[in-house]
């Protein structure tokens, strides 16, 4: 049998300079690591010190606190956009206006017909007829686009003229 004790005994000097290599070897990379060590504990105070001696947690806390106002703002604002919509679609928009001679006694062309129409397409449609005894105006509603009542040729036309202003682009 072999007797690693005594191969040992017999190469002690050899056995203790491996263990006191390896002892220097370790005492190297302890060095090393706290070096290492000490940078990173000096880059982790300047974080935690911050921006004007404020530290890192205190500007998160402001962050959060911002970002909180942020959202808050936000939800306002989108709040405002639906009511400004919202008036948007009721407020009138384009028209369109047509101008004739509704009677051949009558020069120049002093009779009109205008249609005003909001973006749902809900409106009115004025009609203003000069004769030289009178001048008479009529109103007709505008629903979706259409009317429950006949419209006259310039009517329509003036219908479809604020319709097409209407149209996306």
């Amino acid at each position: 049998m072999f007797d690693y004790r005594q191969v040992i005994l017999d190469n002690l000097e050899t056995v203790v300079l491996i263990i006191v290599g390896l002892l220097v070897l370790a005492l190297f990379f302890f060095i090393i690591n706290t070096i290492r060590l000490n940078q990173l504990h000096r880059r982790y105070q300047q974080l935690m010190r911050g921006v004007n001696k404020a530290n890192l947690e205190e500007l998160i806390f402001k962050q959060s606190e911002q970002i909180n106002d942020l959202r808050d703002q936000v939800k306002q604002i989108r709040e405002k956009q639906a009511e400004v919509y919202q008036d948007i679609k009721e407020s009138l928009g384009p028209i369109g206006i047509v101008r004739y001679n509704a009677f051949n006694d009558v020069g120049s062309d002093l009779s009109y017909s205008i249609a005003i129409l909001n973006r749902d397409h809900n409106g009115v449609v004025l009609t203003s007829l000069y004769g030289r005894e009178d001048s008479r105006t009529y109103a007709k509603p505008i629903e979706k686009g259409d009317s429950k009542y006949k419209l006259t040729d310039e009517e329509k036309e003036a219908l479809q003229m604020a319709l097409h202003k209407h149209e996306p682009r």
